[in-house]
């Protein structure tokens, strides 16, 4: 199953529309071997994939979230920087963060 697209909307951890699990697990490229996990023995993957059975978001601290923040901001064209959004209001950067939200739902609905 096909996730990246449901997580990018994700509206947060317990409000998942279709969550990840054994059954149908989200399968994601190993980052440390690069999906070659079978042939160069990776101890993090299973044959160079990370299977996820559950939200995601239970396993991503709060720090880096942030982080992702930030960087959907600056493919917005707000970057950390002074006048950027870190000058911004919360309310304004939730605001951004929902509209953008709402236009990829669209957007994908459009192209079913």
């Amino acid at each position: 199953m096909q996730y990246s697209k449901e997580c990018k909307r994700c509206p947060g951890i317990g409000r998942c529309k279709d969550k990840p699990n054994k059954s149908t697990p989200m399968e994601l490229t190993c980052p440390i071997c690069n999906g070659a996990g079978d042939i160069v023995e990776c101890k993090e993957c299973d044959d160079g994939l990370i299977i996820i059975v559950d939200c995601p978001l239970h396993f991503i601290g709060d720090d880096a979230m942030e982080y992702i923040r930030f960087v959907r901001l600056y493919d917005k064209g707000m970057p950390p920087i002074l006048g950027g959004v870190l000058d911004q209001s919360n309310v304004f950067i939730e605001a951004t963060e929902f509209i953008a939200s709402q236009e990829a739902i669209n957007e994908s609905k459009q192209n079913d």
